[in-house]
C-alpha cells in the first residue's frame, strides 16, 4: 500500500512538473517568479511600472499624432477652398463683375459653407480646432453668420463701408469670437507624450489667419445683397479686395500648417523615443523572467521519461501476486 501511494505521488508530481514546464516552453517564461527574481521583486515591479509608463506614453503620442494628422487635414481642405475661390474671383476680373456679381456670390456662399465645415471636424466626437470645449462644433453655420452679418453690410452706403464693417465683424474679440466661435480662447490640453514632455496644440478656428479667410468669403457672398450707389464699381471693389485678402490668406494658411507640421515633427520624435524605451524595458523584462528554451525541452523531456517510467513500474507491479509466483 505504502508504494502504491508512493508511486500515485510520484505521477501528481511529475505531471505537474510536465505542465510547469510545458507552460514555459510555450510561453518562454519562467512559472516560479520569486525564484526567478531571487524573492526581491523590487526590480521586476520597477520594469512594471515603467512599462505602463512607457505603453502610456505611446498611447499618447499616438493619439497626438491622429490628431494632428486630421487637423493638418482640416487645414488643407481650408486652403483648398480659399485658393479655389480667389482662382475664381481672379478669373472673374478679366472680364468684368456687372455679370457675375450672382454668380460670384453663389460660390462665395458654396466656399463659405465648405471652409466652415473643414473648420468643424471632430474625431471620435472631439472637435480639434475648438481648443478646450471640444463637445462642440467651432465654429457655426455658414448661412447663421451671413444672416448676422448681412444687416451690417446692406445699411452701409459705401464699398470701402462694407469692407470696413466685415472686417470689423472678424476682427480680435469681435463679433466672430463672442457670437460665432464656440470654442475657447485657451488651446486644447495637449498630450503627455513623455517625461515632462508636454505636445501643445494651438490652432484653434479662431486664429487671425482663419477668421481673415472667412471675413474674404463673407465679402464673397453678400456681393449679391449689396445695393451701394456706384453699382458694379463698388462691387467691384469689393472683389479687389477679396480677392487680396484670399490670395494673403491662402499664403497665411501655408504658415500656420507650417506651424503644425513642427508639431508632427516633434509628436513624431516623442512616439519613437515612447516605443524605444518601451522595447528596453520588455526586453529587461523578460532577460529577468524568460525560461532558457534548450534547459526547458531538456528538462520537459526527463519529466516525460521518468513519467513513462513510472507508469511501466506501475504496470508491472500491479500484474505481481503470490499466487502467479508458486505456479
Amino acid at each position: 500500500m505504502s508504494q502504491t501511494l508512493f508511486l500515485r505521488r510520484q505521477n501528481v508530481e511529475t505531471k505537474q512538473q510536465i505542465t510547469t514546464l510545458s507552460a514555459e516552453l510555450s510561453t518562454g517564461l519562467k512559472a516560479d517568479v520569486p525564484k526567478a527574481v531571487g524573492n526581491d521583486f523590487s526590480l521586476l515591479s520597477g520594469l512594471e511600472r515603467g512599462i505602463s509608463l512607457a505603453q502610456t506614453y505611446v498611447r499618447a503620442a499616438n493619439e497626438a499624432r491622429v490628431t494632428t494628422e486630421t487637423m493638418q487635414g482640416s487645414l488643407g481642405l481650408f486652403q483648398q477652398e480659399v485658393e479655389g475661390l480667389s482662382s475664381s474671383l481672379l478669373a472673374v476680373s478679366a472680364s468684368g463683375l456687372q455679370s457675375n456679381a450672382g454668380t460670384m456670390a453663389t460660390t462665395g456662399r458654396n466656399t463659405l459653407n465648405a471652409m466652415v465645415s473643414a473648420l468643424n471636424t471632430s474625431v471620435a466626437g472631439r472637435f480639434l480646432l475648438a481648443g478646450q470645449a471640444t463637445d462642440a462644433a467651432p465654429v457655426i453655420d455658414a448661412d447663421q453668420m451671413l444672416n448676422a452679418i448681412r444687416p451690417l453690410a446692406q445699411a452701409q452706403t459705401t464699398a470701402q463701408d462694407v469692407i470696413n464693417v466685415v472686417d470689423a465683424w472678424f476682427a480680435d474679440g469681435a463679433d466672430f469670437t463672442t457670437t460665432a466661435y464656440n470654442g475657447t480662447a485657451a488651446p486644447s490640453a495637449g498630450f503627455l507624450v513623455g517625461d515632462r514632455d508636454m505636445i501643445a496644440l494651438n490652432i484653434t478656428a479662431d486664429r487671425p489667419e482663419i477668421r481673415d479667410a472667412l471675413a474674404a468669403a463673407v465679402k464673397v457672398a453678400l456681393l449679391s445683397d449689396l445695393s451701394l450707389p456706384n453699382g458694379p464699381a463698388d462691387a467691384e471693389m469689393v472683389m479687389k479686395n477679396a480677392t487680396d485678402e484670399l490670395l494673403e490668406g491662402a499664403t497665411q494658411i501655408t504658415y500656420l500648417r507650417g506651424e503644425l507640421g513642427q508639431t508632427e515633427e516633434a509628436i513624431e520624435i516623442a512616439e519613437t523615443r515612447a516605443n524605444a524605451q518601451l522595447s528596453a524595458l520588455q526586453i529587461s523584462r523578460s532577460d529577468l523572467l524568460s525560461a532558457d528554451p534548450f534547459e526547458t525541452a531538456t528538462a520537459l523531456e526527463d519529466a516525460t521519461t521518468r513519467l513513462e517510467s513510472l507508469y511501466t513500474i506501475t504496470a508491472r507491479l500491479s500484474r505481481l501476486s503470490l499466487t502467479d509466483f508458486l505456479r
